[in-house]
């Protein structure tokens, strides 16, 4: 159902989806931790908690449906062998619709507090606009993938 051949590029094309889910996993994850680090206040360390076990919760859940795709996982680059896979193209638009989603959330997140900082009003642009670059990186990224 996914692979032709079967052979090692089959098995390493399903290890690369394996990480590259498990690595959007970290980055969130990672970024959400460094908020919860910086914003300090009773408030942001709520909202940022709450982001957290959202974003954990999604990501775990998408990176489990990815490693057990098939039953059993060898069907993924062994179609031969038999068994159950999940269908490709609703589990995409799920997965994508839930990533895009989650980056928002990521990206969302710390905006209250920068506008909140104490500075000039040109200054709180310049901030905003240089959290805003991340944004703006990775949707080019996500849609050269194919993944976003």
């Amino acid at each position: 159902m996914y692979a032709d051949s079967g052979g090692v590029g089959d098995q390493t094309f399903y290890i690369s989806i394996v990480l590259y889910n498990a690595s959007l996993t970290a980055i969130k994850i990672t970024f959400l931790l460094q908020y919860y680090r910086i914003f300090a206040t009773a408030g942001m360390r709520r909202v940022v908690t709450g982001a957290l076990a959202f974003v954990s919760l999604w990501s775990i859940s998408q990176l489990l449906v990815t490693i057990f795709t098939c039953t059993p996982i060898e069907a993924f680059w062994l179609p031969e062998r038999g068994g159950t896979c999940v269908p490709n193209l609703p589990f995409w638009y799920i997965n994508a619709a839930g990533n895009i989603l989650t980056d928002i959330i990521v990206f969302v997140v710390p905006l209250p507090a920068l506008g909140g900082l104490n500075l000039r009003r040109s200054s709180k642009m310049l901030l905003l606009g240089i959290f805003s670059l991340g944004f703006f990186v990775r949707i080019p990224l996500g849609q050269a993938s194919g993944v976003c």
